[in-house]
């Protein structure tokens, strides 16, 4: 490895160490809960100890006080309005994802080729950090079961609210003459929907309290009431997110192309939480979820122009 490569490596770690140092500063801050709080603090320690091992090996000093720049704040605001938004489980969720994608880095950075030994024993600290600190997230992580099931309800009725939705209101777009008409018929859709998915989901959480075999995982999941309610809820929001350019005037193409931008910026969000959330790929899982909408768009608008131009049906 060059002088100049092995500079730039020591920088990058670095600005990780650094951007995960101030974010489990903020979390702990803001922690109400003391056996997080303290598992928290240990980990700041730890990052400060791995901020103050590449910044001595990058030449930058101060190193606890630098604040983050560029990618690495944008990240940390990322982690924080997660924190925010979705709840410590799903952060502690995404957390753990970062130490495990930390952890195989170092372990390929350590089978790398022109590695010094010094930089290996670096690298083979570091790693043993970042197993400690996954064991601890994930210890954690199995109180908040019932949590981050109330954030799959989220995400559930949130992805099915926005495909459903749009793909019905485009083809009805297409036929309709009146965006009024296209806007009532997708909210009379959302509703039917929202009712549907909610009872649906009542049903079967309740079906599984009833028949699981374990005390324990059943009294650690979430109510059926409340799984039913959040998956309802965000069903309807993702409905009406797609109806709000027809609501606002749209018609046509150009209220389906808004629509569609609209659903899309939302979907990128709620598959990236269901990817952090089940641990899998969430380019794979974002080019999916696009995929499927613009499949189902695209079949709606199909058969809403074969309607009106060869049958003549308009509304």
């Amino acid at each position: 490895m060059s002088s100049r490569k092995r500079t730039e490596l020591t920088r990058k770690l670095f600005l990780d160490e650094l951007r995960d140092y101030h974010l489990y500063k903020e979390l702990a801050e803001h922690e109400k809960d003391k056996i997080l709080k303290s598992v928290l603090e240990n980990m700041i320690k730890t990052e400060k100890k791995h901020m103050d091992l590449w910044g001595e090996a990058a030449g930058i000093e101060r190193t606890y006080k630098k604040r983050p720049s560029g990618i690495s704040l944008l990240k940390l605001y990322l982690y924080l309005g997660a924190r925010g938004i979705l709840g410590l489980p799903f952060t502690l969720t995404l957390l753990s994802r970062t130490e495990l994608n930390n952890l195989n880095r170092y372990e390929r950075l350590t089978k790398g080729t022109g590695v010094s030994d010094k930089d290996r024993i670096r690298f083979l600290s570091v790693i043993s950090d970042e197993r400690k600190n996954a064991v601890k997230i994930r210890s954690i992580l199995d109180k908040y079961g019932g949590n981050l099931g109330n954030i799959r309800s989220i995400m559930l009725g949130l992805n099915d609210g926005l495909v459903e939705v749009l793909a019905a209101v485009s083809g009805i777009a297409v036929i309709a003459n009146s965006p009024l008409v296209v806007a009532l018929s997708g909210i009379i859709i959302g509703i039917s929907g929202t009712l549907s998915m909610a009872g649906g989901v009542y049903i079967s959480s309740k079906s599984h309290g009833l028949i699981s075999s374990d005390k324990t995982e059943s009294d650690s999941s979430e109510s059926p009431n409340k799984q039913a309610l959040y998956t309802g809820v965000f069903y309807l929001g993702g409905a009406i997110s797609v109806v709000l350019p027809f609501i606002f005037g749209m018609s046509g193409f150009e209220g389906i192309a808004a629509s569609l931008i609209i659903s899309c910026a939302i979907l990128v969000f709620a598959s990236t939480a269901v990817a952090i959330l089940s641990s899998t790929s969430i380019t794979k899982r974002i080019s999916e979820t696009i995929l499927i909408s613009l499949g189902a768009v695209a079949i709606t608008v199909a058969l809403g122009a074969l309607l009106r131009f060869y049958f003549g049906i308009s509304i």
